[in-house]
């Protein structure tokens, strides 16, 4: 996402919404630098005087009910804006001159390694370089230090996203949610891409957090699959499709297991329906070819079965 200056100072990136100046961008330094009276209700101000007191702030923030609990996570987050400040000169100059720009922020990483804004900055040095694997590892060191940082959350998840990891992908949108304002500009973004997968996973008749439940369950079988253990794996898929019948992936790697088990006749079923439901579906078409030339009890070699980990492919689909 493209930066914007403060508009106060107009030299360090514009991170936080300000209500005095009409909802503009301002740094955290300046921040921290005007707040008064008159700032009284920005989600900034407590911790921003608390921080003038005693240079942290114990930050509590309210998240969503889950099953099993409802309480309000405590945790202190040290802020130095001169830090902040640093790591924002350093991916400026990254831009221009990526070598530079990482020279600054190694040396930066090593005077202030348990800082969550510098393990940012070497994350997103990362995306700069297409290392994503680099990049993933700073986020989610960020994040651990500072669990309410939507810059990080959301580039975490927008890795995620570009890897097709959905899981991971719709947990770092849902704390940019969660912790965000909702004017801010990653918010909105993770709020729409949150919205599509409702709506993808709403024509197959499933909320959003079944399906990850269900794939979860499919990916367990799938290892067990690649792992051998086919009875197992033929449980875990008829379990997907029991709840998610126009699962194709499920009914294609049950036919490839009923298939190296010998059992032809259930391994073609479950082949056809996969192509009754996407006729064009490849690995179904290449197994059922394979299976079909096989005799009654005979079994189908594992090595040469096609299998695919439906859950990138469907991502990938919708």
């Amino acid at each position: 996402m493209k930066k914007q200056k403060c508009i106060i100072c107009s030299v360090r990136t514009g991170k936080r919404i300000c209500i005095i100046n009409a909802d503009a961008l301002i740094c955290p330094k300046c921040c921290a630098k005007t707040r008064s009276s008159v700032c009284e209700g920005c989600v900034f101000f407590d911790e921003a005087k608390k921080y003038e007191e005693n240079k942290t702030i114990d930050v509590k923030k309210k998240i969503k009910e889950d099953e099993q609990k409802n309480t309000t996570p405590e945790f202190t987050v040290y802020l130095n804006p001169d830090i902040d400040d640093a790591v924002d000169n350093a991916l400026m100059i990254a831009e221009r001159n990526i070598d530079e720009g990482q020279r600054i922020m190694t040396k930066l990483l090593f005077k202030h390694p348990n800082y969550h804004s510098v393990q940012y900055g070497m994350g997103v040095i990362g995306i700069l370089q297409n290392e994503d694997n680099k990049a993933l590892t700073y986020f989610e060191k960020a994040v651990k230090i500072n669990p309410i940082f939507i810059e990080a959350w959301f580039n975490k998840g927008t890795i995620h996203q570009k890897r097709l990891e959905v899981k991971e992908m719709v947990e770092a949108f849902r704390n940019v949610i969660n912790y965000g304002e909702p004017k801010d500009k990653p918010v909105r973004h993770a709020k729409e891409i949150i919205s599509h997968l409702e709506k993808s996973t709403k024509k197959d008749g499933l909320t959003l957090d079944e399906y990850l439940s269900l794939m979860d369950i499919f990916n367990d079988a799938f290892n067990d699959l690649k792992k051998g253990n086919y009875n197992k794996a033929v449980n875990g898929f008829n379990q997907v499709v029991a709840k998610y019948p126009t699962h194709v992936q499920s009914y294609g790697n049950l036919g490839l297991c009923y298939g190296i088990l010998g059992l032809k006749q259930e391994a073609l079923k479950n082949l056809d329906k996969a192509l009754e439901l996407d006729p064009k579906y490849e690995p179904a078409i290449i197994n059922r070819k394979a299976i079909a030339s096989l005799k009654e009890g005979e079994k189908l070699h594992d090595s040469s079965a096609l299998s695919v980990d439906y859950y990138k492919d469907y991502s990938r689909n919708k």
